[in-house]
């Protein structure tokens, strides 16, 4: 509304290993609806988010600023076997921002993996962590964010193109 050009970063990135979709959306959870801000335009950004009060107060929202996503944590160069890798996509910033949510957590597969690991996700949401482990829930498909404004727009594509081979048969 104040002609701040934010993006959700979920719709600025893909996954790799779709596989690992719905492990990673769990874990980066409320990260992924973040809204990148320009660097340009971050100082506004936080002073209007600050002064929104009372009854347009708004609550949860996180913006990701891209001057900070960069570096630290793998942001730029995730390691090798890493759930950070398994993101690509073209806006650095918000690929960054994400990968540095996720650190250097390694994808593990088994239990046995998952109790040698200091920290470990497998596919199916199982999470080792600070001395324990925890089952996240995952996102139902139609839930997965991560993507889906390409998925809206490849459906609405193939609908388009659906009802024009049906115009052309009539």
């Amino acid at each position: 509304d104040e002609g701040i050009p934010a993006q959700p970063v979920c719709d600025l990135v893909k996954v790799r290993d779709t596989h690992w979709q719905p492990a990673i959306e769990a874990y980066l959870r409320s990260n992924l609806e973040a809204l990148l801000v320009p660097e340009a335009h971050e100082q506004r950004a936080v002073k209007l988010y600050r002064a929104l009060g009372g009854g347009r107060a708004v609550y949860g929202v996180k913006l990701a600023l891209s001057s900070q996503a960069r570096g630290g944590r793998g942001a730029d160069h995730p390691a090798t076997g890493s759930v950070a890798a398994l993101l690509e996509g073209d806006n650095a910033p918000a690929l960054a921002f994400l990968r540095r949510q996720l650190g250097d957590l390694p994808c593990v597969e088994t239990e046995v993996e998952l109790i040698a690991s200091r920290q470990g996700l497998t596919r199916d949401g199982m999470l080792a962590k600070g001395g324990s482990i925890e089952r996240l829930r995952l996102p139902a498909a139609s839930e997965l964010k991560i993507g889906a404004k390409d998925n809206r727009n490849h459906a609405r594509v193939l609908r388009e193109d659906i009802e024009a081979a049906s115009n052309d048969v009539h």
